[in-house]
Order: C-alpha cells, then structure tokens, then sequence
C-alpha cells in the first residue's frame, strides 16, 4: 500500500523532503503532547571536562556565535552553505535553518541565551525515560548534566561573552 503509519524524523529535515516528494504527511511533535525535550545537546568526556575545560568554554562559544549569526542573517548563511556544498538543494537549507532558529528560540533561550537549558528540562526528560522504559534505570543527573559552562560564556544578560 506503500502507507507508513508512524517514521521518526528530524523535524527541520525529513517533512521538508517528503513533501517534496509529494506524500502527505502529518508531523507529531512530541513536545506538543507533554513529552519533555532538549533539542540539540553535547556531550564531553568527563576527563576532558576536567583536564580542559577552557576548550569546551571556546567550543561553545564559536558554535553558539555562529548560530546568532546564521539566525540574524538567514540568507547569508544559506549562502554560505551553498558555497561548501553546492549540491545541496538551497531551499532545502533555507528551511532547515528556519526550522532550527524557530525551535531554538524558546522563552528560556530568549532570557539566558542560546543553547541553555535546565536540570529541570532534564530531570522531566530523565523521569519520563525511566517510567516508560527508555532507559533500563535511573541515573545520577548531577554526572550528566551542567550549566557550568553556560554560565561561564553568558552574561547575566543572557549576552554571549566575545572573545
């Protein structure tokens, strides 16, 4: 019948390319029924945390410039893109990056900055984990989880600390 009942996908990537293929699609968004989300999320070695943590500290900052810069200027990003993959389908990537920014700018990101997120946001993703069997037992969030870093490349502002 060539019918899929339910495909996971990356919401900036697949519905933009099956409609273009022409299936019908409608999107579920798990966050639209309760389901806790982080988005975009990176993960480091305990020892290097620990042995340099001021690569991390500049890793960040350089990746979280260049997203303020993208989502302030979309075309030129675009562009950009299309330099150093230009066989890539440029509407294609205008829409994943509108779709990134969109779902990037949350009320908490507005406030402290991007890329932020909470021990709250984890913990809601981590018991839900647990309730439904996503994962097999419980783990010590305060090992998996720190703003330490965000704090560090964020003003009080939420203003992104340059250089």
């Amino acid at each position: 019948e060539r019918k899929v009942d339910v495909y996971p996908l990356f919401i900036s990537n697949e519905p933009y390319l099956l409609r273009k293929l022409g299936a019908e699609i409608k999107l579920f968004d798990a966050a639209q029924y309760g389901v806790p989300t982080l988005g975009l999320t990176y993960i480091v070695r305990r020892d290097l945390v620990e042995e340099d943590p001021d690569l991390i500290e500049r890793f960040l900052k350089a990746a979280l410039k260049g997203l303020y810069y993208a989502f302030g200027n979309e075309d030129e990003a675009v562009d950009i893109v299309m330099k150093y993959a230009p066989r890539e389908d440029k509407d294609h990537m205008a829409y994943m990056l509108r779709t990134e920014k969109g779902r990037a700018l949350t009320e908490l990101t507005r406030s402290r900055g991007l890329g932020w997120m909470t021990e709250g946001q984890w913990r809601a993703l981590h018991d839900m984990l647990v309730e439904f069997k996503g994962i097999s037992r419980p783990i010590d969030l305060q090992k998996a989880f720190t703003d330490r870093f965000l704090n560090q490349i964020y003003d009080p502002q939420g203003r992104l600390r340059w250089p």
